[in-house]
C-alpha cells in the first residue's frame, strides 16, 4: 500500500459515520464504567483507563497516515 493510498483509507475510515458512532459509543461506555468502579478496585481503573488511552491513540495513528 502506497502512502496515498493509506492516507485515503484512513480518511475513509474518519470520515465513516458508523465508525465515527462506534469510537463514540465505546468512550462513552467506558468513562461510564470508570465512573462506577469502586475507588478500592485500582486494577480495574487501571484497565479502563489504557482501554481509552488506546482507543485515542487508535484515532491518533489514523490521522498521522493523512
Amino acid at each position: 500500500m502506497t502512502p496515498f493510498e493509506r492516507a485515503e483509507a484512513a480518511r475513509h475510515l474518519l470520515d465513516n459515520e458508523t465508525l465515527k458512532k462506534a469510537f463514540m459509543d465505546i468512550r462513552e461506555g467506558l468513562v461510564t464504567q470508570l465512573e462506577s468502579i469502586p475507588f478500592h478496585e485500582v486494577d480495574t481503573q487501571h484497565e479502563v483507563a489504557l482501554m481509552l488511552k488506546l482507543l485515542n491513540k487508535l484515532k491518533t495513528q489514523l490521522r498521522t497516515y493523512i
